[in-house]
């Protein structure tokens, strides 16, 4: 026990002190229409957990490779080398603005390169359904996968401690699943992930002296995408199957497919920054940054709790039932809210 405290304390401890230099460098958050805030503000913050998570988990790999069950090294390395390459370019972009198709077009290429190294998944688990095979769309649907939670955390990352307080949420009950699940690699990684992120999210709420900025955003949704791969790929008849993290996580998820349905709906484009998305629209209409942040921290607890609780198929799908139909009343809530102060009532 007391060994495990000592090294989540050293990751705390070294992400703090990595957040607090990054405080210092000078990298400020540029302003734009979707920004929530109204003075220039330090970024890219995600640097202390990006370094603290990849330096934690190459020391423990190297210290005990077996902990990490059958998974081969170069898959491992894998990972790491396309996450660092996703992270040195967000860390690019939050230093040198870059086009959004050129994030875009490298986030396919690092997700390309790890679906070839032979993680994904070949079929997926649908309620009422069962499992599916993926065929020959195995590949495009892995990357798709990974590049869409990629995205979902970016554009969720705009409200201080939101994107890093539900990250160490659903860290913790997704650390619960992979420990019955049997899937060491990914608790472990779990493990790191939050004390990393802890040691960030201390400067970011209540009021954030820093932003994790796209660096920390991309890393943070990469990562829940492979958690997710690696949960999913362990499911069997006496397991809960995937899915899991869209629902941990599904108030994220509803807020980008809701908007961006909504903006399709509307002809607007779904690629050029907005100030849309429904914690924008509740900001907009006079909520805080903590109100929102303490509005989706509970979120997330409700939807964790449901999952951990899901102890069959069956009751996984009325769990994803239960958070459809929450996050549809919030959408309804925050638009009936707008068009009341629109209205002037």
């Amino acid at each position: 026990m007391w060994p495990f405290v000592l090294c989540w304390s050293l990751i705390f401890v070294s992400s703090a002190a990595i957040t607090r230099g990054m405080i210092s460098l000078g990298i400020v958050d540029r302003l734009t229409k979707r920004s929530l805030h109204t003075k220039p503000t330090p970024r890219a913050g995600g640097i202390a957990i990006v370094s603290t998570y990849l330096f934690s988990i190459l020391t423990l790999y190297n210290l005990n490779s077996e902990l990490f069950d059958t998974r081969s090294s170069s898959q491992l390395y894998a990972i790491l080398g396309t996450t660092t390459a996703i992270v040195a370019i967000s860390f690019y972009d939050d230093i040198r603005s870059i086009s959004y198709l050129y994030r875009l077009f490298f986030q396919l290429v690092c997700a390309i390169a790890i679906v070839q190294s032979g993680i994904g998944l070949n079929r997926i688990w649908l309620p009422y359904v069962g499992y599916i095979r993926l065929s020959n769309f195995e590949a495009l649907l892995n990357v798709l996968w990974i590049v869409s939670f990629i995205n979902i955390f970016n554009f969720m990352d705009g409200v201080d401690g939101m994107v890093s307080g539900c990250s160490i949420l659903g860290c913790a009950f997704l650390s619960l699943i992979a420990n019955n699940n049997g899937d060491r690699l990914t608790l472990y990684s779990l493990m790191v992930m939050i004390p990393a992120t802890a040691g960030f999210f201390i400067f970011n709420f209540p009021k954030a002296k820093i932003f994790m900025g796209d660096v920390g955003s991309h890393f943070q949704g990469l990562l829940f995408a492979l958690h997710e791969i690696n949960i999913s790929a362990r499911a069997s008849d006496d397991l809960i199957p995937g899915l899991t993290t869209v629902v941990i996580v599904g108030n994220f998820v509803f807020d980008v497919a809701f908007t961006l349905i909504r903006r399709l709906a509307s002809g607007k484009s779904i690629v050029k920054p907005h100030n849309e998305f429904l914690f924008h629209i509740l900001y907009k209409s006079g909520w805080s940054h903590v109100k929102i942040s303490l509005l989706h921290f509970g979120f997330v607890v409700f939807q964790g709790t449901l999952v951990c609780f899901s102890s069959s198929k069956t009751a996984l799908a009325l769990s994803a039932l239960a958070v459809l139909t929450v996050q549809s009343i919030y959408a309804y809530s925050v638009l009936h809210m707008r068009s009341k102060i629109a209205a002037g009532d």
